[in-house]
């Protein structure tokens, strides 16, 4: 009997993991480079971006899932490549900004990651030149008189550190003491003491010895911008103008990781925080092509022995449901994992086909969808892509007053349901028109989102319909030959 559903397809483990692979199932490093597919000229621009001088700032864009920290991973080995970068010193993971952050909690954390750098590297003895920095530092951090004691004094103020106290005790049960009575050693915590006034020049003079130390220029990668609130990126604009003085620390690098919109939030919130950080480099999706080639790799990677892989679904099918998702790398992977937990049975391991994922998945992408939304709204939004009959062509992609003229509504009947399709994200603005549409730009078009495109081809397929357009997004009728017959107008339960 297999032990793991992925034995049957004589695979060591899941090939459609979304964080890099560790322990057992870890490739070598040459494998886990050759795991990296596309982006080239951006990976070279990024390592331009961030070598060209002793001190930047790199902006990396991509839409949710699109595969930004798979890229900030990629581009961390490539700075860690001392024949290329040998005066750079980087960290993983990368630090993940919270919400609700103020200036003391970014730079405990900046400091953790220092004394993170400084415990795998071998920090070199200053000799005495270094002293003039050293003593200055060692005043803005306190009473401290040699390098090892302001590391000290950093650890004690960001992480705590274990006490001893001794006890006198007359006998008893201690069992650090004899029952004749003695001496016991009593361990206690001493926990973090942050003091937030000198903070900030402590982290930039630890910044400086540091490098001094380490003999190299550090790295900081800060992600997780993208999974914070409205409020909480607001918040951070405020945060990333306060802690300005640190992005312009010499012998400092910044790599920072978020969506369009943070970047708009964060970044160029600010006069005093935009002038600071450059264009930003923004990830396209990944071609079909490259994701084929993607599910190629993993599966040879991951390949158990020297028996050939069964591939769970074949890597050109990988590359047209891919198309689901619009660039979604993330959604598009757990899609694929969760039909082949759902479709391995006991008679044997065999490659899944587009329509058997989307039979598997359908049912479940939509109930959430539908129940995200109310039944109403997924009624419309049936109407609107599916259209009144199964000869009706299939929407992948369409604008509201197309919504409106498909079920037979008013403008003002629709918009509430479409604004809902949006606020539960079955639907997400084009930055353009489809192809062959002139007019219209973000806000006008819309296509579906994965799951809502996973679940309404699976609808689609009950009736035997070709479910290629809502693959590709394809865009039907225009809204002048939309009007429908009063029969038509009921929205699907």
């Amino acid at each position: 009997m297999a032990s793991s559903v992925w034995d049957l397809y004589h695979l060591r483990g899941n090939p459609f993991f979304q964080e890099p692979l560790g322990g057992d199932l870890a490739p070598s490093t040459n494998e886990e480079s050759d795991l990296f597919v596309g982006r080239v000229v951006e990976l070279e621009r990024a390592l331009r971006e961030v070598t060209h001088s002793s001190r930047t700032r790199a902006v990396i864009l991509g839409e949710a899932g699109v595969g930004k920290t798979t890229f900030l991973n990629r581009l961390r080995e490539e700075l860690d490549d001392a024949s290329r970068t040998p005066r750079l010193i980087t960290h993983t993971p990368a630090i993940r900004i919270q919400g609700g952050w103020n200036s003391v909690d970014f730079c405990a954390e900046i400091l953790r990651t220092i004394l993170l750098m400084r415990a795998t590297r071998k920090p070199k003895v200053l000799g005495s030149t270094r002293l003039g920095v050293i003593a200055d530092a060692l005043r803005v951090a306190g009473q401290a008189i040699t390098v090892p004691d302001f590391w000290d004094r950093v650890t004690q103020a960001v992480e705590g550190r274990q006490i001893l106290g001794w006890s006198v005790q007359a006998g008893g049960g201690n069992p650090l003491v004899n029952a004749q009575g003695g001496v016991g050693v009593t361990p206690a915590w001493a926990p973090p003491t942050i003091p937030p006034a000198t903070l900030l020049p402590a982290t930039l003079h630890a910044i400086r010895i540091a490098s001094e130390e380490l003999g190299g220029e550090l790295v900081f990668f800060l992600n997780n911008l993208e999974n914070l609130s409205r409020a909480d990126a607001r918040h951070a604009a405020g945060l990333f103008q306060d802690v300005r003085d640190l992005f312009l620390a010499d012998a400092a690098h910044w790599v920072v990781c978020g969506t369009t919109e943070i970047d708009r939030m964060i970044l160029r919130a600010t006069p005093q925080v935009e002038g600071i950080f450059p264009a930003a480099l923004e990830l396209e999706p990944l071609s079909a092509a490259e994701v084929a080639d993607l599910l190629r790799k993993r599966y040879h990677a991951m390949r158990r022995g020297m028996a050939p892989v069964i591939p769970p679904i074949t890597p050109e099918d990988g590359a047209t449901l891919y198309g689901l998702y619009h660039g979604n790398l993330r959604s598009f992977l757990k899609l694929l994992q969760d039909a082949v937990l759902a479709g391995a049975g006991p008679g044997g391991a065999r490659s899944l086909t587009t329509d058997r994922v989307l039979a598997l998945m359908g049912r479940q992408h939509l109930r959430a969808v539908r129940d995200g939304m109310g039944k109403t709204a997924w009624g419309y939004l049936v109407d609107t892509v599916l259209g009144p009959t199964s000869a009706a062509p299939l929407w992948g992609a369409f604008r509201q007053v197309d919504a409106a003229a498909r079920t037979g509504r008013k403008a003002s009947v629709i918009k509430p349901h479409f604004d809902t399709w949006i606020e539960t994200g079955a639907i997400t603005a084009l930055d353009e028109p489809p192809a062959g549409h002139r007019t219209g730009g973000r806000g006008d078009w819309y296509r579906l989102s994965g799951n809502a495109a996973t679940a309404l081809a699976a609808l689609a397929l009950n009736d035997g319909r070709d479910v290629m357009p809502l693959i590709d997004g394809s865009v039907g009728a225009t809204s002048t030959e939309l009007v429908l017959p009063a029969a038509a107008q009921a929205p699907v339960p």
